[in-house]
């Protein structure tokens, strides 16, 4: 559990790292499912807040955790991916939540699952999971054929709070 928790805490400092120096380095975004993987709607899981601070995501049959994030207060459905540094939408989930990349947006190199792509660095003005909000966020958009799903990555994680994981859950405990 020790060596989880430190591997989680040096995760998080890694992608802080990444996030403050996006202008000089291109980031990954790695193991998301790739586009031609079928996700099963019944295993995305909402995400069920107990108490204020807490935040429990289950597991799903495929072993990933799945949420319902709130994107500038418009629902998206999101892979929690540490392996992100960076929260990254769909660009019709973007769109919902009111962001709208031009074409000449699309100039950061980004390596998915379905290989080499663009992606358009935006900023969502509130991101919301269960009862907690983080404002103010860089978001990568990717064209909907480069994902099969968004991703809550690190950039939001790190600041939400502490995360632990089990056999059945995700828990994050909120620094908010």
């Amino acid at each position: 559990m020790r060596d989880t928790l430190i591997g989680i805490v040096a995760l998080g400092v890694i992608s802080i790292f990444a996030v403050k120096h996006l202008d000089q380095q291109a980031a990954s975004i790695a193991a998301m499912p790739k586009q031609d993987e079928q996700i099963n709607s019944a295993e995305l899981s909402y995400v069920a807040a107990a108490h204020a601070d807490i935040i429990r995501i289950p597991r799903a049959a495929n072993g990933h955790y799945y949420a319902d994030l709130s994107v500038n207060r418009r629902d998206v459905k999101v892979l929690v991916d540490t392996g992100a540094s960076i929260l990254a939408l769909r660009e019709s989930d973007a769109e919902l939540a009111g962001l709208y990349p031009r074409h000449n947006d699309f100039t950061r190199p980004i390596s998915t699952a379905n290989g080499q792509t663009m992606a358009a660095l935006m900023r969502a003005d509130e991101v919301e999971l269960g009862r907690l909000i983080v404002r103010d966020v860089d978001v990568f958009i990717l064209p909907d054929e480069s994902l099969a799903i968004s991703l809550l990555g690190m950039n939001v994680l790190s600041e939400l709070g502490a995360i632990t994981f089990d056999k059945s859950e995700l828990v994050i405990e909120s620094s908010l």
